[in-house]
């Protein structure tokens, strides 16, 4: 089922605030499905030139999503697609700390992070390319850059204009996922 924005907000699902989504969810106007599909189908066009994903399995971030959709969708972040840097721990995913020393490493728990997002509703998608151990050692985004404009400058997977402020023209602020280097913009999540 895909559920179209409300017709006041044109605006398409991937595009909405983390605000936008859970109103649009709680009031039934959407589906953290289709909300979840629509940053996928973003995701799916943008990451072979950005590559900013290291794991990502849609048919797992779906069946999450549909896990919401069957909740009383009372969540403070019901709904809202995220993701985490590959140095967050996630339990059902790799977390390889952008190094290959760590490869097909998983842990036994999610981070606390992850595992309060997930307990408001919110739906992780999967984890984003990281320095190794987020420190000084370049990753294959930053590898590509040679010769092209900086990550900054690049269109963000679910993002159609690059290089967005951190608080949107009305006023509301953009949604950050966690990072254990401190928060950013999400380059993954609905409220691009």
């Amino acid at each position: 089922m895909s559920a179209v924005p409300h017709p006041k907000s044109a605006a398409p699902l991937n595009e909405l605030t983390a605000t936008e989504v859970v109103a649009a969810v709680k009031s039934g106007r959407t589906t953290c499905e289709a909300v979840t599909r629509a940053c996928l189908e973003r995701i799916a066009a943008r990451d072979p030139e950005v590559q900013a994903w290291q794991y990502l399995d849609p048919e797992q971030a779906i069946a999450e999503a549909r896990a919401r959709d069957r909740t009383d969708k009372s969540g403070a972040l019901i709904g809202v697609p995220f993701n985490v840097k590959d140095i967050i721990d996630t339990g059902d995913m790799p977390t390889e700390y952008g190094s290959p020393i760590y490869k097909g490493f998983r842990p036994r728990a999610d981070a606390s992070c992850v595992a309060l997002s997930r307990k408001a509703g919110a739906v992780l998608l999967g984890k984003a390319v990281t320095t190794e151990f987020a420190n000084f050692h370049p990753s294959r985004t930053a590898a590509r850059r040679r010769g092209r404009p900086r990550r900054s400058q690049i269109t963000w997977p679910l993002s159609p204009s690059a290089r967005k402020p951190a608080v949107r023209p009305s006023g509301r602020p953009r949604f950050a996922a966690c990072s254990a280097t401190g928060p950013r913009t999400a380059n993954c999540a609905a409220p691009a």
